[in-house]
């Protein structure tokens, strides 16, 4: 019995300890987008014609996709290595597929091939 309730809490704290990093890194973001978009006004600013973002993993929590929207961005493009939460009337988001490039690289390490010559 000892041994279930062990594990049990075990599964418990390592659930914690996820969801606290979880919303840790959903705060970091909503801080660097809120950086960032600024950073692109100022960009405009200083006289660019255009900013274009571009996330790797674009988690987008919260009103992130309106916050783009609204900004002075031209297009924030995302992977698709995690789902697009934005919703389709959101016009500057667009999500580009990264699955070809994962399943050649997992193809490439299967076979002991080089990894790096993809992103030469």
């Amino acid at each position: 019995m000892d041994q279930k309730r062990l594990e049990l809490d075990q599964e418990k704290a390592q659930t914690t300890a996820v969801l606290e990093a979880q919303r840790i890194a959903s705060q970091n973001e909503q801080a660097q987008a809120k950086n960032d978009l600024a950073e692109a006004k100022a960009i405009i600013d200083a006289g660019a014609l255009s900013v274009r973002a571009y996330i790797t993993h674009g988690v987008l929590s919260g009103e992130a996709c309106q916050k783009v929207e609204k900004s002075v961005l031209d297009e924030l493009v995302v992977t698709d290595s995690i789902p697009n939460r934005c919703p389709k009337n959101c016009k500057k988001t667009r999500q580009v597929s990264v699955s070809t490039l994962f399943g050649e690289a997992i193809r490439r390490v299967t076979n002991e091939e080089s990894v790096s010559s993809l992103f030469v």
